[in-house]
């Protein structure tokens, strides 16, 4: 009888744990566990909680989509589509050839882009976004951990936020930022749309969230700009927008010390919370962008602000 029920539960194991191949115009619903799957010509795949999947390969037109459940990861090749609204892909997703990745929810952990491959973003959370070749990205909403660019390939932000703050640009390749309210911090210039240097940066969407980031390289040859050509430039550490980095900012940044979660409240790296590295952000840029030599403390309130610094990081 043990043998009988082990060869049973060794048979179901088996099936849930199987591979599975779809040709020609072949449609398969997944929610259950398998350890990879591979697609060609116009078939499709639709992964579903409870399902649990190794590894998934597209090829020719096929299509993925993940509304829930969870696939560690994604290879999307030659013309196929992926759909990522819902569930998590673990390590990743690697897009290739003419293919293209829709990501409106869900999570992700990082997405490499190669040769002609277009990527858009319309939502959920992914980690480190790399772009490769000829390859595109349109982001337009979600949550990222920063943004690598090379060779000839493109990025254009109209909104989401960049958790970790990094953007990179180098070799031909272009980062565009549609935004307004530009504030700019110190080893950074603009010129016409271009953004010269490095340093932080930050602006607002047309939606009206807030966005921030620091440019970690930017080559000679690779473009970083903002459109349109900006009219307002601040700085950094302009909690109040009121053109300058003062003692209003920092006050402002002070009297939401550990509390503040919004830009106003000093909270420049949009980390969710106001502490010592928007400090450090705010001081990097004391005074840049003031008009007159009346809107900088003097020297006896500068020492009393400093001492407060110095109260409150022992505190």
């Amino acid at each position: 009888m043990k043998l009988v029920i082990l060869a049973v539960i060794g048979l179901f194991g088996a099936i849930s744990h199987a591979d599975f191949v779809l040709r020609g115009d072949e449609q398969l619903t997944v929610n259950t566990n398998h350890s990879s799957g591979t697609l060609y010509d116009q078939s499709g795949v639709s992964v579903i909680d409870p399902a649990w999947v190794s590894s998934l390969v597209a090829y020719d037109s096929s299509t993925i989509d993940l509304t829930s459940g969870y696939v560690y990861r994604i290879s999307a090749n030659q013309s196929s589509t992926t759909n990522i609204a819902g569930g998590t892909v673990g390590e990743g997703i690697s897009a290739d050839g003419i293919s293209t990745v829709h990501v409106s929810a869900g999570s992700a952990g990082r997405i490499r882009a190669h040769e002609d491959a277009v990527v858009n973003i319309s939502g959920g959370s992914t980690g480190n976004l790399y772009a490769y070749d000829t390859s595109s990205y349109d982001i337009t909403g979600g949550t990222m951990y920063g943004v690598h660019a090379s060779d000839a390939a493109s990025v254009m932000f109209s909104g989401g936020a960049i958790l970790q703050s990094s953007i990179s640009a180098e070799h031909t390749s272009t980062v565009t930022l549609i935004t307004r309210n530009l504030l700019i911090g110190r080893g950074l210039s603009i010129d016409g749309t271009r953004v010269l240097g490095t340093g932080f940066i930050s602006g607002e969407w047309y939606n009206g969230e807030r966005w921030a980031a620091n440019i970690f390289t930017n080559t000679p040859k690779a473009t970083i700009r903002v459109l349109p050509e900006p009219t307002n430039i601040g700085h950094f550490g302009d909690a109040d927008l009121s053109g300058y980095v003062d003692d209003d900012d920092l006050s402002l940044l002070l009297a939401n010390w550990n509390s503040g979660t919004t830009w106003g409240q000093g909270d420049f790296n949009l980390s969710g919370n106001v502490n010592d590295h928007d400090l450090s952000l705010l001081l990097a840029n004391w005074g840049a962008g003031v008009p007159a030599p009346s809107a900088i403390p003097e020297p006896a309130t500068l020492l009393l602000l400093i001492g407060g610094f110095v109260w409150i990081r022992r505190r």
